[in-house]
C-alpha cells in the first residue's frame, strides 16, 4: 500500500467471513487490529524460545523490517 493517503485509510472492507455471512469493517478499525494482533504473534515468538532455554530472537519492529 504505497503512497496511502487520509482518503485511503478511511474506507472501509467487505469481505465474507467464515461463516459465509457478508461483513463490513471500517479500515481505520482493521489497521489498528491488524497492528495489534501481529504485536500479539511476536510476543508469542519471543516467549516460547525462553520456555525451552533458548534465547528468544531479535524482534523490534524496525530491526524487522530493516535488517
Amino acid at each position: 500500500m504505497h503512497g496511502l493517503d487520509e482518503q485511503g485509510v478511511s474506507g472501509a472492507i467487505w469481505y465474507i467471513n467464515n461463516e459465509g455471512r457478508p461483513c463490513e469493517e471500517p479500515l481505520p478499525l482493521l489497521l489498528a487490529h491488524f497492528f495489534n494482533h501481529q504485536t500479539h504473534h511476536r510476543g508469542r515468538v519471543h516467549g516460547l524460545p525462553g520456555q525451552t532455554g533458548q534465547a528468544p530472537p531479535v524482534l523490534d519492529l524496525h530491526r524487522v523490517l530493516n535488517p
